[in-house]
């Protein structure tokens, strides 16, 4: 016959009784529970001895406490954050229009043609011509922008205005593409 083992939280004073109910029969602990178990589940609730009729309710009382403390959980939950910008999302619409009429169109989420990407510079480009060691600033200011606005898309970082993510002609996987303001 094979066993399961559970974890479950109780009340000190309800494992204090258990351990002393298992002391004074002569039993251990697991063996106890195993049989109040078998008897809650073998008798209607109806003919269920008394003891265990209320920890019955005292479980029914937990899991009520339980419900309200999640309902208000999900009452406070903040609004679900957007993907990070690693997952190439695209700008909210409120940094769209203002980024159109900034003069600036969306990037299109498919292969850029040579005329889509004409001016437009990598993330490597722009690092090197700001003379940064590395492209990880660009990329950490990214995310930092990203969690305060929900995107960076069109905003400026040193001369640079964040475009999109996107597909260079030639490209083997998308990038963050900038233009210089």
């Amino acid at each position: 016959m094979a066993t399961v083992q559970f974890n479950c939280r109780i009340e000190q004073q309800l494992a204090d009784r258990l351990k002393q109910a298992a002391t004074e029969r002569q039993q251990t602990l697991g063996t106890l529970v195993a049989q109040a178990l078998e008897l809650l589940l073998a008798a209607p609730s109806s003919q269920a001895p008394e003891q265990l009729a209320l920890a019955s309710t005292e479980i029914a009382e937990q899991l009520a406490a339980l419900a309200k403390r999640l309902e208000a959980l999900e009452a406070d939950r903040p609004a679900a954050r957007p993907a990070s910008p690693k997952q190439g999302t695209a700008a909210p619409p409120e940094r769209l229009v203002a980024a159109t009429q900034a003069g600036e169109a969306e990037l299109p989420q498919r292969r850029l043609t040579a005329a889509e990407a004409a001016g437009l510079a990598t993330t490597q480009e722009v690092g090197d011509a700001l003379g940064l060691g590395s492209h990880s600033a660009l990329t950490n200011w990214i995310a930092r922008e990203a969690k305060k606005h929900g995107s960076a898309v069109g905003l400026i970082y040193r001369g640079h205005r964040l475009r999109g993510k996107a597909l260079l002609p030639g490209g083997q996987k998308p990038g963050w593409l900038w233009e210089q303001v």
